[in-house]
């Protein structure tokens, strides 16, 4: 990634219409910013000999998987309330528009339900 970000930055100085140079400057720079995370990775491991930043690391490691098991229940949870959603709505012997239904129910989550077009 980091050679095709150079290859892209070289390129986009010796092209000679200047709105080519910086659409390659800009896809070198998006190329570039692709990258920053595994250099940063590999600086955390680097850095790893140290005691404070080896605790940090762990700390985080054992945070991000619980975030991952906390986020794995709420598509669970959101997957059941879609589901009791869909039977509330479909209980009449029809369905209408299911898509008005879940987007006033993630409005409702985000604090501005708007249920004045639930009924239309």
């Amino acid at each position: 990634m980091m050679t095709a970000a150079f290859i892209l930055r070289v390129s986009g100085l010796g092209a000679e219409d200047d709105g080519k140079a910086a659409l390659l400057k800009l896809r070198s720079f998006q190329t570039l910013s692709c990258a920053s995370p595994f250099i940063w990775l590999r600086l955390i491991t680097v850095m790893d000999g140290f005691k404070y930043i080896g605790t940090l690391q762990i700390c985080v490691g054992r945070m991000i998987k619980e975030s991952g098991i906390f986020f794995v229940l709420l598509a669970l949870i959101g997957i059941g309330f879609a589901q009791a959603m869909y039977a509330l709505d479909a209980s009449d012997g029809h369905t209408e528009n299911g898509t008005l239904v879940i987007n006033n129910m993630i409005q409702g989550l985000l604090g501005s339900p708007d249920f004045e077009n639930a009924g239309k």
